[in-house]
């Protein structure tokens, strides 16, 4: 699976995201765990922080230095000293203090992107709500395993056709002595 389809299967209001022009491109297998939950933050607080009628869109392309990855909202934004300070809270990677937890986001994000060198930072978005752009560095990256070649890579993307992720729901249960009491996919006939 890849890392951006993987991201979004880890957001709740997961149908509201848009993967737009993403080209094939893998991401070396050591990295693959902490670019998935780093996105993940990063479009979560994008469903949360917009309105919900509201699509949040995702590109991405290759530049001289890696691969960019943004993700645009169309919620209200965050004023001039709020991005200042989220963006020097990616950047420094502060300690983490319990009694902040509007920001454990942010924290997660940072800690992430220091671990793999990813530098993440917060933009104005032209759509009137926030921009979350990526840098994911070139050593990081690999063709290989976007050629089906075999590799330890994981994709960026496939066709956007391709976005299905597992809504989260509830855990069925199973009876231990029986088959599983988890209700069929078939629409049943009304009574």
């Amino acid at each position: 699976m890849d890392v951006v389809r993987a991201a979004v299967a880890e957001v709740e209001d997961y149908e509201r995201i848009e993967i737009r022009r993403l080209p094939r491109i893998a991401v070396v297998g050591p990295a693959v765990g902490d670019l998935t939950h780093l996105v993940a933050e990063l479009l979560e607080n994008a469903t949360v922080f917009s309105p919900p009628h509201t699509a949040v869109q995702v590109h991405g392309e290759r530049v001289a230095k890696g691969f960019t990855l943004e993700i645009h909202d169309r919620g209200l934004g965050m004023t001039p000293d709020a991005l200042l300070e989220a963006n020097l809270r990616l950047a420094e990677t502060p300690e983490f203090e319990l009694s902040d937890t509007d920001r454990l986001g942010l924290f997660v994000v940072s800690r992430l992107a220091q671990r793999q060198n990813v530098r993440v930072s917060l933009q104005p978005s032209p759509y009137g709500g926030t921009t979350a752009i990526v840098l994911i560095p070139s050593n990081l990256l690999t063709d290989e395993g976007a050629r089906g070649t075999p590799t330890t890579a994981a994709p960026m993307t496939a066709p956007p056709a391709a976005v299905t992720p597992t809504p989260r729901g509830p855990a069925w249960a199973t009876s231990g002595s029986g088959p599983s009491t988890r209700p069929s996919r078939t629409p049943s006939s009304p009574p």
